[in-house]
């Protein structure tokens, strides 16, 4: 599925620098997820990746983090 956002016709007219712009911060957003994912799945064991890995939660208003290092790993 592909979820591009479609170019920017609201007015029916191209905006070029808009659409450069828009397409060039797409391409480094999943460059950098792809090199995420790479790491995670070459990493031989939790250790390699745990620093990389963050859970976030609500607590009433405020929103917390758990971080692996913060735990104790058994």
């Amino acid at each position: 599925m592909n979820n591009v956002k479609p170019f920017n016709n609201q007015s029916g007219k191209n905006d070029d620098k808009a659409d450069a712009c828009y397409l060039k911060s797409e391409v480094a957003y999943r460059s950098k997820l792809q090199e995420i994912s790479n790491a995670v799945y070459a990493a031989a064991d939790i250790d390699g990746i745990q620093r990389e890995l963050v859970s976030r939660f609500k607590s009433g208003t405020e929103i917390n983090e758990i971080r692996p290092d913060e735990l104790q790993l058994r």
